[in-house]
């Protein structure tokens, strides 16, 4: 965890109970072994939480795209996204995992390059995604 230059806190957002072990357990071990990297917040089963919403169960497990991005500013996450896969239908309305990886890689690029904190491998400048 030391040479990370990211981290993604990934929930369910179909479980609340996710993004409370988000909170309360696993930003406060990330912030005890590594107080200066950022974090993205990310909300997974996205597709499902809308199938839920669709159907009109009221379930409170579900976290919405709102009460997300309150949580994410609240821990000081760089930013906050959803992503959901299914292997039966890809929909890119709901499929932003490559646009996930790609927004944390910049981040931690830039953060690497900002720390000249850089992992080198056959001097290739490289950035750690945890």
């Amino acid at each position: 965890m030391k040479n990370a230059h990211i981290a993604l806190l990934c929930f369910d957002t179909t479980r609340r109970s996710t993004l409370n072990e988000i909170k309360h357990a696993v930003l406060p071990y990330l912030l005890y072994h590594n107080s200066f990297i950022p974090y993205i917040l990310v909300g997974t089963k996205r597709k499902y939480r809308a199938n839920y919403i669709s159907r009109q169960d009221n379930n409170s497990e579900l976290v919405s795209t709102s009460e997300a991005h309150a949580v994410a500013k609240e821990l000081h996450c760089v930013t906050y996204i959803e992503t959901s896969y299914d292997n039966d239908s890809r929909d890119p309305k709901f499929d932003n995992i490559m646009e996930c990886f790609e927004i944390a890689a910049r981040i931690a690029s830039a953060t690497a390059h900002m720390s000249n904190v850089l992992i080198n491998s056959s001097d290739k400048k490289k950035c750690l995604v945890q």
